[in-house]
């Protein structure tokens, strides 16, 4: 379920953007998607590439389609694929293996590949741009500012990139660093995937969950305290009976 809930959020996106032979295409791998079809939707779309190789949306979707069954080899050799027919300046293809990899939960890696859609084209706004919103979905509010910001710097006239700042100014809390050996920080990392979360949304998890009273604090209205009337048993001469004894 959570599967095709994942896809149907990404590739619908990319309807409504092809000539309508195309169109009828993506339609038709994004209803086999939703039926738990995969498989069925990629043979459909390199089918329909084969016979038309610059079919850009439908390339997109297919990279995003092989990313939700765990085929990310095959993802990336679409991107390349995409990248040749678009050109090296396009920053297109890598966004698309972010938003892949984001559907896989490696937000490292996704956020790696925005940032280099960002230097294949250093005058484009739409690498810093998913990069930061994508960042501020996650609630990495110290990753999203700076790329918002770039892509403000770039084209002032992104609409989504204002709300995006926005909504990371909302979220704009106190910001920690925090040095973990390499081992600790790999289990981090792979916990993080296992729970399908930001490694700073586990770590707040985490913080949130050892924040709340001790167990001197649960067990204190029980045993009494210090001023409650209670004596210290441990004085009573009978519990000192034997002690010290063979």
């Amino acid at each position: 379920m959570l599967r095709r809930i994942a896809v149907a959020l990404m590739v619908l996106a990319l309807a409504g953007c092809t000539v309508k032979s195309e169109a009828n295409t993506a339609a038709r791998a994004r209803m086999l998607v939703h039926k738990g079809q995969e498989k069925e939707a990629i043979g459909l779309l390199r089918d329909h590439l084969a016979a038309h190789p610059g079919a850009i949306d439908e390339r997109k979707l297919l990279i995003r389609i092989l990313a939700l069954t765990g085929d990310l080899g095959a993802a990336e050799r679409e991107a390349t694929a995409l990248s040749e027919r678009l050109g090296q300046g396009d920053p297109t293809p890598w966004i698309e293996m972010g938003y892949a990899l984001e559907l896989t939960h490696r937000y490292e890696e996704a956020l790696a590949m925005f940032d280099r859609a960002a230097q294949v084209a250093p005058r484009d706004a739409r690498g810093p741009r998913a990069g930061g919103l994508r960042s501020a979905q996650w609630g990495e509010v110290e990753l999203a500012e700076p790329r918002l910001t770039e892509a403000l710097r770039r084209d002032p006239r992104w609409r989504h990139t204002l709300q995006g700042m926005r909504q990371t100014r909302k979220r704009e809390g106190k910001t920690i660093s925090i040095r973990l050996p390499s081992k600790t920080s790999a289990r981090v990392i792979k916990l993080a995937r296992e729970r399908k979360v930001s490694v700073s949304e586990l770590v707040r998890q985490a913080i949130d969950q050892f924040d709340g009273p001790t167990i001197w604090e649960q067990v204190e209205p029980v045993i009494g305290r210090r001023g409650s009337g209670l004596g210290d048993l441990s004085t009573n001469p009978r519990h000192l009976e034997g002690l010290g004894g063979k």
